[in-house]
């Protein structure tokens, strides 16, 4: 369905049906000063992280850590994680959740790596530059058709929205492709994710077509600070809207990194608006304010 789809998109726009609303490319709009308070908890938040994070300085959510680490670090975050504990160094390109590796062998995750990881080892490794490391993923997914790991193929395999990352940044010049349906939960997370990803590697570049799905993401769950910064970045550069969400003193306060008394959920954004995670509750798990620094970067870089 989403090939029929794609192949649809391409002819219209061969046929110029829709010049003005798909085809071209949109550029990042110009980054707005961040304003000095959320500057100044963005700067306290990292200052206090480290006593969140996991003894190798990883996001303490150990079988999804090496996805929300790396968003960490793009953001300017985690600065004591070393990212490629993550990466095996007998097989150079081959990922595992999580420093230690053991996350399928423990039972802690039904897989070694997932999608969502690469998506986030894909926004550290081209946001950084780190073109040999993406290649070492390119290399070891070719030599293994791009199952990336054990477990189930719906997790491991790497589909060519996020393959073409790791095989050629070129590609993606011309990818038009969004799922269909607009998706809900950890999945619209994964899906603005990748749109951001392949819009850096463009030359922070979107398209049309994406940006309408940024914007369908953006209304459809309006207190998601990264929707709204990764909508406001290619629409119209204004991060009014991201940035009042993270000064919101009840899901982030100024006095320190939010606790389960701000909502109950570990990271924000990849949950739609619903009290059992936006809301408060009593679990006791540690933030790490990884959902706070990534929706600021997204917003304002670093």
């Amino acid at each position: 369905m989403i090939l029929v789809i794609r192949k649809l998109q391409m002819v219209a726009c061969l046929a110029g049906f829709i010049l003005l609303a798909g085809c071209g490319k949109i550029a990042q709009k110009q980054t707005p000063k961040i304003p000095e308070q959320l500057a100044a908890k963005r700067e306290l938040y990292k200052s206090l992280q480290h006593s969140f994070l996991d003894p190798y300085g990883f996001s303490p959510n150990k079988c999804d850590s090496v996805l929300f680490t790396s968003l960490c670090k793009t953001a300017g975050g985690c600065e004591a994680a070393d990212i490629f504990a993550a990466e095996s160094k007998e097989e150079p390109g081959r990922w595992y959740r999580h420093a230690e590796h053991d996350c399928f062998d423990t039972g802690g995750s039904a897989s070694d790596i997932s999608k969502d990881m690469f998506a986030g080892i894909g926004t550290y490794l081209v946001n950084t530059g780190n073109d040999a490391a993406r290649r070492r993923v390119s290399a070891y997914g070719s030599a293994h058709d791009w199952v990336m790991g054990r477990g189930p193929l719906s997790r491991t395999y790497l589909t060519p929205p996020l393959r073409w990352i790791f095989s050629d940044v070129m590609t993606v010049a011309t990818d038009d492709w969004i799922p269909t349906p607009t998706n809900k939960g950890y999945t619209a997370h994964l899906d603005v994710l990748s749109i951001l990803l392949r819009a850096t590697a463009r030359g922070n570049k979107t398209t049309q077509i994406e940006l309408q799905y940024l914007k369908a993401q953006r209304d459809r769950v309006p207190r998601n600070a990264m929707f709204q910064a990764a909508y406001h970045k290619y629409a119209d550069g204004d991060q009014s809207h991201a940035a009042a969400i993270l000064l919101n003193e009840n899901l982030f306060p100024a006095a320190g990194i939010p606790t389960d008394e701000n909502y109950c959920t570990d990271y924000l954004w990849q949950r739609d608006d619903e009290p059992s995670d936006w809301g408060p509750c009593s679990d006791g798990h540690k933030k790490d304010g990884i959902d706070f620094l990534f929706a600021a970067w997204v917003a304002y870089g670093n």
